[in-house]
């Protein structure tokens, strides 16, 4: 089932309590997915990862890095799949 491929390709992701915390992943001082580097992964990253995907905006290198969830070397729809499987288990 697509839950189960969101949870191989999301296995180092750790959700506790809404925070999320990558192991192993981390970019400089930035967790991957967090694009805007408010410390968060929501919304906002989401907006910014589907601008690159369109072509609207151009990531800078790092911007590319935290976008690339699934590290294949490009910046497409299936990293927003897994930002979104990753933001809908962040849940209340």
């Amino acid at each position: 089932a697509a839950s189960d491929v969101y949870k191989r390709q999301l296995e180092n992701v750790n959700v506790d309590k809404g925070m999320a915390s990558v192991a192993n992943a981390v970019i400089g001082d930035r967790i991957p997915g967090d694009i805007d580097a408010n410390g968060k992964i929501n919304a906002a990253d989401m907006v910014l990862l589907k601008n690159f995907i369109l072509n609207r905006l151009t990531p800078n290198s790092t911007e590319f890095q935290l976008a690339d969830w699934n590290n294949d070397g490009a910046i497409n729809n299936a990293d927003m799949e897994l930002m979104r499987a990753f933001l809908m288990n962040l849940g209340p």
